[in-house]
Formats: C-alpha cells, sequence, structure tokens
C-alpha cells in the first residue's frame, strides 16, 4: 500500500502538472448511517472528486455551521465512533488504492484514543492527512508527542484573518495543501464569497507552492469557479451534506444526486 504522504502529495502534483484543479469533498461518516455513509463516499469519487475529506462525528463541533452540526448528531444518535470511521477507511480502500482519503476531526478525539493507537489504525487503514480545527499551530506539538505528524500529514488552516507573521510561520511547515478558510466563522452554505480570500491568497504565494484550496461556505458551481481564479482547488461540504439530510432514507436517491452535485462542481472548475 502507498503511504500517506505519497496518495495526497502525488495527487496534487499531478492535477497541477495537468492544470487541473483540485476537488476536496466532504461527508460526515456515518450519516444518515455507516452503509449508506460507504455508498455516499462512493459517489462522490465516482462524480469526480479528487480528495476525500471525511468528518469525524464529534459532540461539539465548534468549526461546524448547522448542517454539518445536524450530520454528525444523527451520526452519533446511530452510535457511529472512530472505530466505525477507520473501518469505513479500510473498506474504501479496499477498492479506491490511490484516492487520498483526508480526516477532519477534533483534538479530544485523537486524544482520548491514545495517540499511538490512533496513529497505528489511521496507517494501517489508509487515512492520509488530519484536518484539527481546534489544534492551533501554536498547540501543534500536542499532537507531535503523540503522532507522527508527517503520516498522516498534518492540513494546516489559514484565515483571512491570519496576521501576515503568523501566516509565514505556518506555510512554511505546511504539508500536503493549505486549507484556506474562505470568510470567519462556522463552515456552511454562503450567498456570496468574501472579498479577503484573494489578497490572502496572494499573501500566501509568497511564502509557500504548497497547493491552496479553499474551503467554508462555498454553495455552488459558480462560487467554485471564481474562487478557483486565486487558489489550486475547492472544498465543498455543506451543499453535499444539506442534500444527505434531504435524501438520506431515500437508498441510491442520495447517492445519485450527491455524485451529479460533485460532477456539476468538477465540470465548473475544470
Amino acid at each position: 500500500m502507498k503511504s500517506a504522504h505519497n496518495r495526497l502529495e502525488t495527487k496534487l502534483k499531478q492535477l497541477k502538472e495537468q492544470g487541473e484543479k483540485a476537488l476536496a469533498t466532504f461527508l460526515m461518516g456515518g450519516d444518515p448511517d455507516l452503509n449508506n455513509s460507504i455508498s455516499l463516499c462512493e459517489a462522490v469519487i465516482e462524480g469526480g472528486a479528487d480528495i476525500l475529506e471525511i468528518g469525524v462525528p464529534f459532540s461539539d463541533p465548534l468549526a461546524d455551521g448547522s448542517v454539518n452540526q445536524k450530520a454528525a448528531r444523527r451520526a452519533l444518535n446511530n452510535g457511529v465512533n472512530i472505530n466505525d470511521i477507520f473501518d469505513m477507511v479500510g473498506s474504501l480502500r479496499q477498492k479506491y488504492e490511490n484516492i487520498p482519503i483526508v480526516l477532519l476531526l477534533y483534538y479530544n478525539t485523537i486524544f482520548q484514543y491514545g495517540g499511538a493507537a490512533f496513529q497505528e489504525q489511521a496507517r494501517d487503514k489508509g487515512v492520509d492527512g488530519l484536518i484539527i480545527p481546534d489544534l492551533p499551530l501554536e498547540e501543534k506539538e500536542l499532537l507531535a508527542d503523540e503522532v507522527d505528524i508527517e503520516d498522516p500529514i498534518f492540513i494546516n488552516l489559514l484565515a483571512p484573518t491570519t496576521m501576515e507573521d503568523r501566516m509565514k510561520n505556518l506555510l512554511m511547515q505546511a504539508r500536503g495543501f493549505v486549507y484556506c478558510v474562505s470568510q470567519a466563522g462556522v463552515t456552511g452554505m454562503k450567498d456570496n464569497i468574501s472579498p479577503e480570500i484573494f489578497p490572502m491568497f496572494q499573501k500566501a504565494r509568497k511564502y509557500t507552492n504548497i497547493p491552496l484550496l479553499a474551503g467554508f461556505g462555498i454553495s455552488n458551481p459558480e462560487q467554485a469557479r471564481d474562487i478557483c481564479e486565486g487558489a489550486d482547488g475547492v472544498i465543498i461540504g455543506s451543499v453535499l451534506v444539506n442534500e444527505v439530510e434531504r435524501y438520506g432514507q431515500q437508498g441510491g436517491q442520495a447517492a445519485k444526486v450527491v455524485r451529479n452535485k460533485v460532477q456539476e462542481f468538477k465540470n465548473a472548475i475544470s
């Protein structure tokens, strides 16, 4: 099995060489249930997602807006836990050897699980990267003391409110890609793109060649296309999770709707 380092960074390198923008898609693991959650992940991959981001359900998801919060609650109500998510990744990895898979989770999950055990499972199942919104750069050592942050790759987040000195430090330590938060606040669909994101891209380019992927609030393909004028790709989540909430109890219908939605976004940024 390829290392996590190679899957994520090789994919982004290939896209850059081909002049393509990256599309990362977020779904909450275990929503609406484990079996349908796997089918939905397969649907977004078949729809053209370049990177699959799976949320680990948590009781206090501070970076998530109402759509993703409700998805986490549905998964938790079904008894879904981190071991279930690891099993999901393992199942997907058997079918999709090369798709980069990233987990979005909160630090308490790793702390409670135990860093060494978490790392072993993540590597064994094929996790490529970690996005941990409540673990800032200054406290990354908490993770480094327990987990080899080079494998899976630790993904840094950058916001329009980040001061330039801190931005420079963050970007010099970045691996895989930089998660560019498109606007202050939490996840969720927004009507407009914040004008602050494009100056942020310009500043970031001074300090890194790492791909910049923008997320938070990207609601439609047109917004994704516009953001890709400055970014190397986009991350979409709430717009998909909203469809899961709407059609999740209709079996294959949810997968069909989500797959078509991903295709629309991929076509828009291609």
